[in-house]
């Protein structure tokens, strides 16, 4: 796929690289893809996808028949407002709570909170209609609400077992070898899987299910490395295939499902970067405020694929 990217200005400073540095377990998937700025709320870029393979046998002398129609097209998302408010009174600042100073400890502690809040909305979680669900404009009354990254799967990447009901978990089916390569295929053909950043999310009881029927094709982390449980990286027909586990597929929205890709090929793109203010007041307190604007963009969909009913 080829992209054309429309709307965007130089980069701005942000804190969130400080923020992660803080442990990247906070905000994984903010770390696995890229980031951007653009100048107002709606952001569109353009797309192309490669043609499959086809027979293209031709006589010496032939005609011009290729079909030659535009197969370029728009792809669009609104940007999201984030934020985050701690208050502290004047007497909390002045004691030394369990050791530690109120002040500084809430500061720190809602920083992380509001990377997972961004997170959250990149992969479309909170949405109404699920995580796939398209992107949502405001209005005076209602917040905007991007779409995430579940949205701009191609639909023939989005793997669904046979009699899948998302009300009915008896309609979930066991995660396998097979179901893994079923799932996987489509990104192979596609190119997806030719590089080390090729990374499938999941939750922990997938993960557990993964590490289990993977066993024997486990690839040993090297000394020379952290060790790091989160990561199950193992060896498949199509390729090496990391599983990360992240913790918003713990909760019921994303416990059956899978998103796999290179997550380069996404990014953050920031109306307003991430930023913590003192917020002014008359009270006996000090507030403050952590707030992003920000919006998902996906150069090439065709890089990711998703799937749903497993268990």
């Amino acid at each position: 796929m080829i992209t054309t990217i429309n709307n965007t200005v130089s980069q701005k400073p942000s804190i969130v690289n400080a923020i992660i540095k803080q442990g990247v377990s906070t905000a994984p998937l903010l770390k696995m893809i890229g980031s951007g700025s653009i100048s107002a709320p709606t952001h569109s870029w353009i797309n192309d996808r490669y043609a499959d393979a086809k027979d293209n046998a031709q006589l010496e002398l032939s005609d011009l028949e290729e079909n030659t129609t535009p197969t370029k097209f728009k792809n669009s998302n609104v940007a999201q407002i984030i934020k985050n408010e701690i208050g502290v009174t004047k007497r909390q600042m002045e004691m030394s709570q369990y050791g530690e100073k109120e002040w500084a400890y809430q500061v720190g502690k809602k920083g992380k909170e509001h990377l997972k809040d961004v997170e959250y909305a990149i992969l479309g979680l909170g949405n109404s209609n699920g995580v796939e669900s398209s992107p949502v404009a405001g209005t005076a009354t209602k917040a905007p609400r991007m779409a995430g990254l579940f949205y701009f799967v191609p639909a023939e990447q989005r793997y669904t077992v046979d009699g899948y009901d998302a009300s009915d978990s008896s309609t979930f089916k066991d995660f396998t070898m097979d179901e893994l390569h079923a799932f996987l295929e489509p990104l192979w053909k596609r190119g997806a899987m030719e590089d080390d950043t090729f990374t499938v999310l999941l939750g922990s009881k997938l993960k557990n299910k993964a590490n289990n029927f993977a066993k024997d094709y486990i690839i040993k982390q090297s000394g020379q490395h952290k060790f790091d449980p989160t990561i199950t990286e193992i060896v498949t027909d199509f390729g090496n295939v990391k599983f990360q586990l992240h913790r918003h597929f713990a909760g019921d929205a994303l416990a059956d499902k899978l998103l796999a890709g290179k997550f380069r090929e996404a990014r953050a793109m920031y109306v307003s970067q991430t930023a913590f203010t003192e917020v002014p007041t008359s009270k006996t307190a000090k507030f403050g405020r952590y707030y992003t604007d920000l919006t998902l963009e996906v150069k090439n969909g065709d890089m990711f694929a998703s799937a749903k009913g497993l268990k």
